[in-house]
């Protein structure tokens, strides 16, 4: 989340700088026109410690210091984008902050189910202790699928083997003996 928030803000400081309007004195002094410098330097990426609600804070600040140090005229295609970009990172913020719960919550749940303890000392079920066995039984039933669907596999083509046997074995047309009335069997008859 952090990570995206530095993003965004840095989005937003290349939009600021490259958006300002130029000086109406440096046109009519036949100079080449420039951009007002920056008042909100790009910012390092937030703290981790300090997680995502200081950099919401910090990122108001900074936006605060701009508001203050441009002119009315030319605030408001940036004041109208930064507090939209502000109200979107507090509400996925609070999205996110939701989800998270909510998955501590089902992993609590998913450790009480399987009936796994927490270590002496810890309060509860670490995620590295539980998904290392996980990931144990997990392989191992891998392994086991693999055998028995090949067991399964090589049953049905035994089966598939048999009928074919026995379709082969059985003629679709009936042969009739054949009576022997020719000269051959009128000889071997006299012999």
């Amino acid at each position: 989340m952090s990570a995206w928030i530095c993003r965004q803000q840095d989005q937003l400081y290349t939009w600021a700088a490259v958006s300002q309007p130029t000086h109406s004195l440096d046109c009519t002094e036949g100079q080449f026109p420039r951009r007002v410098p920056s008042v909100w330097p790009p910012s390092g990426p937030p703290d981790e410690e300090h997680g995502p609600t200081a950099a919401h804070a910090a990122c108001e600040i900074e936006a605060g210091k701009v508001y203050q140090a441009s002119s009315k005229e030319h605030i408001q295609p940036f004041k109208e984008n930064m507090e939209q970009f502000i109200i979107q990172a507090k509400i996925d913020q609070e999205a996110e902050e939701n989800s998270l719960t909510e998955t501590h919550k089902c992993f609590l749940e998913t450790t009480a189910y399987f009936f796994m303890k927490p270590k002496i000392g810890e309060k509860e079920v670490s995620p590295n202790v539980f998904f290392s066995i996980w990931h144990e039984f997990s392989s191992d039933f891998k392994d086991f699928w693999k055998k028995e669907n090949k067991l399964i596999l090589q049953e049905r083509v035994r089966e598939a083997e048999e009928v074919c046997r026995q379709k082969k074995g059985k003629s679709l047309y009936k042969i009739k003996p054949r009576h022997d009335s020719g000269i051959k069997a009128k000889i071997s008859m006299k012999t």
